[in-house]
């Protein structure tokens, strides 16, 4: 079994094209490594969401590659997407939510999944409903169930999106902790603080990689 450290998520000279002929994305291309946080910045319109629509299976490429590294071979890759709204199942409890990664929750599942909840700082809200928690909370929440399913992508967008700095904080401090666990993370951006969290930072202007490179 290849050790996760060495997992790659591959990106080579990846292109879209909406239709009408407007180009999202030119020749964009980088590594992402297990074990880091790789941010991508950039204006708005600039392709970030594209690319991660992209990375993500949502949007299919026009041009380029997309694969995981797992060692020596390259095979196809599943992601876990956290988006900025962060959304859960309100009629579950926290760690039901986090449970639903291994199939129907069930209480015998409680334990792992606040054990999971503990590494985000949210164990305490484990018997809460969502929203009776913080969205600062509900986005911790959010992560730790992308950590507890076996994908070993995760990709977040906007993240940090509405949250003050302290919780703003908090979420950087998050996703670095599931970069730890294994996964390969990487989140679009405009928060300073989550740049300041990354291992690697991309930026990207009107498409095009400007910044950066190989991560």
């Amino acid at each position: 079994m290849a050790r996760l450290d060495h997992r790659e998520l591959v990106v080579d000279a990846l292109r879209y094209d909406y239709p009408g002929a407007r180009t999202a994305l030119h020749s964009v291309g980088f590594t992402a490594r297990a074990g880091e946080v790789t941010a991508i910045v950039g204006a708005s319109g600039s392709g970030k969401s594209t690319l991660l629509a992209c990375l993500g299976g949502l949007l299919t490429p026009t041009a380029g590659d997309i694969r995981l590294v797992d060692g020596p071979v390259a095979r196809a890759h599943r992601s876990a997407i956290v988006t900025q709204g962060a959304p859960l199942f309100d009629r579950l409890t926290v760690w039901e939510n986090v449970a639903t990664a291994w199939g129907t929750p069930r209480r015998a599942l409680r334990d792992h999944a606040v054990e999971v909840l503990a590494g985000f700082d949210v164990a305490h809200v484990a018997d809460s409903y969502p929203r009776s928690i913080s969205f600062g909370q509900r986005q911790r929440v959010a992560i730790a169930g992308s950590v507890a399913s076996d994908s070993p992508v995760l990709l977040a967008d906007e993240p940090t999106g509405g949250l003050d700095p302290e919780n703003s904080t908090r979420v950087g401090l998050a996703l670095r902790t599931a970069a730890t666990s294994g996964r390969i993370v990487i989140a679009v951006t405009h928060d300073e603080s989550i740049e300041a969290i990354a291992h690697h930072v991309l930026r990207l202007e009107a498409g095009t990689l400007t910044v950066g490179g190989a991560a």
